[in-house]
C-alpha cells in the first residue's frame, strides 16, 4: 500500500529564490526532493511516520514530524519572520555642519533627500544602463517602487525589448554593484536589508524575471540540483518547451539551454540553439549557448570560437553560467593556440570581479565599464545624473 505526501515551502521570497531542497526521512531511509517555490511536489511513499527538513541558504532549518495515512496528507515547512534588523551606520556630520562624509568611498557623493526616513536602506540609490557600441551607456530611469517598508523594497522595471540592460545598485553601507539583467520587458528587484557581511554589505538584492518557471530552473542550475530536478521528470519536459519558445521569453530559453547543456541533454535541445543565437545576436547567452553546444558535438573550434567573440563584443552574459562557459573555453582556446585572444582580454575583467555564487552576472564597480575587485560603498557618484535615489 502507497500513500501520497504533498510538500509545500512557505519562505520569504526576498532571501530565497528557486527549489529548496527538503528531506524526508524515516529511521531507515531519506528521500530528498526539491520544492519550488510557490509550487508543491508530491512523493509517493509508504504510510508511516515521517520527518519532513528543509535547509535555507541562510542557514535556518525548517523541520516538521507527519504521521502520514493512507489517505494521503500535506505538510508545510515555513520559515518564521525575521526580526527587524537595525539601522546600520549612517553619514556623519563634517565639523563644519557641511554635507555628510561617507566612509568606503573614492568619489564624491550627493546627500539623501531630505526629509526622508531613515532605515536599514535608507540612501540606497539604483541607476540604468543599456550595453551600446560596445559599452554600457546610461539609460533614463523607468522603474516604479512600491512602498518602502521597514527593511524591503520591491522596483518593478520596464525595458525594451531587443536590448542588453543592466542595473547598478549601491548604499552608504553596502557596495556598488552592477547586475545585468534578464531579457524581460519587466523584471522586479527585490531589495532587503541584512546583517552586513562579505562583499555584499546591508543591502541583498534579488531579480525575478517575471516568469516563475524561469526562475525556478535558474536555482537548479545555480546550485547545481540538476539531479535532484531529474527527480521533478516535468522539468526536463518543460527546459525543452521553454527553449522551443524563445521568441516568447528569451530570459527562458537561455536559462532552459544552460540547463539542458549541463544536464547533457543535447537531444532535447535540437537544433534550436542555432536560431536562438541568429534570432537574438545582441543576447550574449543566446550565442554561448549555441557555441557550447557546437563544442559539445566535437564541432571544429573555429566555429564556436567566433560565436564567443561575437558573445563578448555583445556584452557581458546575463547569467553567471554563461560567464563561465565563455571565459573557460576561451581560456582553452588560447591555451592551444600560445596566445590570448582578444575576446578572453575583454572577458577577463567581468571574470575578475564578478561573484560567482549568484545566478546573474554580479560585479563591484562605480563605473559600470571598470569591474573592480576592491569594492566601493557610498552614495551614488555626482556623475551619474541618471541615477535613482529609492529608498
Amino acid at each position: 500500500m502507497v500513500s501520497e505526501l504533498e510538500i509545500l515551502v512557505e519562505v520569504d521570497p526576498f532571501t530565497v529564490v528557486g527549489p529548496v531542497p527538503v528531506e524526508v526521512m524515516t529511521p531507515g531511509e531519506v528521500v530528498r526532493v526539491p520544492v519550488p517555490i510557490g509550487r508543491s511536489v508530491t512523493v509517493t511513499l509508504e504510510p508511516g511516520r515521517y520527518t519532513c527538513r528543509a535547509v535555507l541558504p541562510n542557514g535556518a532549518v525548517l523541520a516538521r514530524d507527519i504521521d502520514l495515512p493512507a489517505t494521503g496528507a500535506t505538510v508545510t515547512l515555513g520559515e518564521p519572520p525575521a526580526a527587524p534588523l537595525p539601522i546600520p551606520p549612517g553619514p556623519t556630520a563634517a565639523p563644519s555642519g557641511g554635507p555628510p562624509t561617507f566612509s568606503g568611498g573614492d568619489t564624491v557623493w550627493y546627500d539623501h533627500p531630505s526629509g526622508a526616513a531613515a532605515g536599514p536602506l535608507s540612501g540606497c540609490w539604483a541607476a540604468l544602463w543599456t550595453w551600446t557600441d560596445g559599452s554600457w551607456q546610461p539609460r533614463l530611469w523607468s522603474g516604479s517602487e512600491g512602498r518602502p517598508e521597514a527593511d524591503r523594497l520591491t522596483v518593478r522595471l520596464s525595458l525594451p525589448a531587443g536590448t542588453l540592460n543592466a542595473v547598478q545598485i549601491g548604499a552608504p553601507h553596502a557596495p556598488a554593484r552592477v547586475i545585468v539583467l534578464p531579457p524581460s520587458h519587466g523584471p522586479t528587484l527585490l531589495l532587503s536589508a541584512q546583517e552586513p557581511r562579505g562583499l555584499h554589505g546591508a543591502v541583498h538584492v534579488e531579480v525575478r524575471s517575471g516568469s516563475d518557471r524561469a526562475d525556478n530552473l535558474l536555482a537548479y542550475v545555480n546550485t547545481g540540483l540538476l539531479r535532484q530536478a531529474e527527480m521533478v521528470a516535468t522539468w526536463v519536459d518543460a527546459a525543452e518547451d521553454m527553449l522551443q519558445r524563445k521568441v516568447v521569453d528569451q530570459a527562458g530559453a537561455a536559462v532552459a539551454g544552460y540547463f539542458l547543456l549541463l544536464g547533457r541533454r543535447d537531444d532535447r535541445m535540437h537544433d534550436w540553439p542555432a536560431n536562438f543565437a541568429t534570432w537574438y545576436p545582441w543576447l550574449p547567452d543566446a550565442l554561448i549557448i549555441r557555441a557550447a553546444q557546437l563544442r559539445g558535438r566535437a564541432r571544429p573550434a573555429g566555429e564556436y570560437e567566433a560565436l564567443l567573440a561575437a558573445a563578448v563584443a555583445a556584452g557581458p552574459p546575463v547569467y553567471t553560467q554563461g560567464l563561465r562557459a565563455a571565459y573557460d573555453t576561451l581560456q582553452m582556446l588560447s591555451d592551444v593556440a600560445g596566445q590570448r585572444s582578444p575576446a578572453l582580454d575583454a572577458l577577463r575583467p567581468y571574470a575578475m570581479a564578478v561573484d560567482w555564487d549568484l545566478p546573474l552576472t554580479t560585479y563591484w564597480a562605480t563605473d559600470p565599464n571598470e569591474p573592480r575587485i576592491d569594492p566601493r560603498t557610498g552614495r551614488a557618484p555626482a556623475s551619474l545624473r541618471h541615477a535613482r535615489s529609492l529608498a
